[in-house]
This record gives structure tokens, sequence and C-alpha cells, in this order.
């Protein structure tokens, strides 16, 4: 019996079940678009305007995808208590509605996400970097 006791301790300290998903790096200056295939909680990141930004896939709902953006997480860091920081964005897509990222408050848009398709596992989303030289077109 001490034996059985003793395996199941040590299967249950050595087992850790982590809610975590990927992260997944991408380069804007390599490229301008990607299609990705992301999981929940899965998270791409991506440098912008000089800092680090993300979005994580946060829960896949019946008729829609959510999501959490994290904006300039470094300059966050540095601001000092009672300083304005740029808050989490808590926003939802679907086939039919995409989102639009202006990161850099310039009245200019600078990211698109659209969700090309999604099941209850995993959602089909294509991220796009705006060209320097034009904004997207109004849609």
């Amino acid at each position: 019996m001490k034996k059985i006791l003793t395996v199941i301790l040590v299967l249950l300290t050595n087992l850790s079940i982590v809610d975590a998903g990927k992260s997944l790096p991408l380069n804007f200056e390599e490229q301008t678009s990607y299609i990705i295939p992301l999981y929940e909680k899965d998270r791409v990141v991506f440098d912008f305007d000089g800092y680090s930004h993300s979005i994580v896939l946060d829960e896949i709902k019946e008729r829609r995808v959510e999501y959490d953006v994290f904006i300039y997480q470094e300059r966050n860091k540095k601001i000092k208590e009672g300083e304005d920081r740029d808050a989490p964005i808590y926003a939802f897509a679907d086939t039919v509605n995409l989102l639009k990222f202006d990161l850099n408050r310039d009245k200019i848009y600078d990211f698109k996400l659209d969700v090309l398709d999604f099941d209850q596992k995993k959602a089909l989303i294509e991220l796009r970097m705006r060209e320097v030289e034009k904004a997207f077109e109004e849609e």
C-alpha cells in the first residue's frame, strides 16, 4: 500500500497541468502579412513603433473569437505609478467583422486582424500590417 501511495505522490508532484498557449513571434519587417492558426491562449508577439505588442486568443465562442491585446508593453513597465498606462484592449471578431488597430494613435490603422475561419478548437487568422506609404482603405 505504501508503494502505491508513493507512486501516486511522485506522479502528482511531477504532473503539472498548464493552461498556457504558444507564443508566436512575427517579424513585420520580413513580411507584411501572416496567416496563422491560433488555439486558445496562443499569443502572437511583434514589434511596432520601437515597442513590443501582443495579441492573445482569449476564447473561442460559438459565433465569435475573443482577443486580449497588449500594446507598448515595455513602455508600460517604465511608467511610474500614477501615470497613464496603455490599458489592454479586449475585442472580438468573426468571419464578417474584422479588427483594425491604430496602435500609435495617429488616426491611421496600423494592423488588421481578419478571422478567416474558426471552430471550437482553433481560429485561422490573417494579421496584416499596413504598408508605410498608404493607410488601409475604409471597409
